[in-house]
């Protein structure tokens, strides 16, 4: 052991800034079987040798800090690296889309719950009604005096119905709402009212009385076969039909306009 020891000791080969040894401390452990304890002083006596390190290169005033302008160079090269960094992106893009796949997975199974529910809410609406319609046609055969109410017997159906539809039907919460606007409707609009004022309210106009009715579909008096007649069996050269009053030209209107204006 002795041999070995001394054909392992470097000191006498090389100088100590080669080999920075420092072993001077002395492991002291109560326990060594104890984990933590054990990890703690490996830990304390590192860190002191390191202290010692220091202390001494600055005594013997070896630079021991890289200097700014050293050229590093790294053991991995570039392209290797990028196809890291490529295979870390891949990685990070396919856990992405796995949850993804999760998340919409989980929002169809909840969509399709709510959907099977609702089926199953209108299925029981239908049930509801069907057995209140059998109920009130047995109350309506057993009953003597539904010959005579009929009316009575009537609404007894419409509020039956009307049971057994609010018993399975859920609760909206937009009933306020509807209400709010309802009654924002039956207050007066002002604005609504003087355009009323100014324009009028959109009702029956002057002529809405001009309506055919029986009597005025047969009545014929003012009808005259000359008038409705007129222009037909006239022809004019070759057969044609006379050719009608050409509209004056812009200019020729424009001369009438003068001359009505100098009147």
């Amino acid at each position: 052991m002795v041999k070995l020891a001394k054909e392992l000791d470097l000191s006498a080969k090389f100088k100590w800034v080669e080999t920075l040894d420092t072993s001077s401390h002395v492991l002291e452990l109560e326990n060594a079987h104890d984990d933590l304890k054990r990890e703690v002083a490996f830990y304390n006596q590192t860190l002191a040798s390191v202290k010692d390190a220091k202390d001494r290169l600055l005594k013997e005033k070896i630079p021991y800090k890289r200097p700014e302008d050293y050229f590093a160079e790294m053991l991995k090269s570039d392209a290797h690296m990028a196809r890291v960094k490529d295979k870390l992106i891949f990685e990070q893009k396919k856990m992405n889309a796995v949850e993804e796949r999760k998340k919409s997975q989980a929002h169809k199974k909840v969509a399709k719950e709510l959907q099977s529910q609702k089926v199953k809410e209108r299925l029981k609406e239908k049930n509801d009604t069907l057995d209140a319609v059998k109920q009130w046609k047995k109350r309506k055969i057993t009953n003597a005096a539904s010959a005579v109410g009929g009316v009575d017997d009537d609404e007894s159906f419409e509020q039956m119905l009307e049971g057994a539809g609010s018993s399975s039907k859920r609760p909206r919460g937009n009933d306020d709402k509807k209400s709010g606007d309802r009654n924002n409707r039956d207050k007066k609009n002002f604005k609504r009212e003087a355009h009323n004022k100014k324009f009028g309210s959109g009702g029956k106009t002057k002529l809405s009385h001009k309506k055919n009715d029986k009597k005025s579909t047969n009545d014929f008096s003012s009808f005259s076969r000359g008038r409705n007649n007129e222009g037909v069996g006239k022809r004019g050269k070759g057969g044609k039909p006379p050719a009608a009053k050409s509209r004056p030209g812009k200019v020729s209107r424009g001369k009438s306009v003068q001359k009505r204006g100098r009147k």
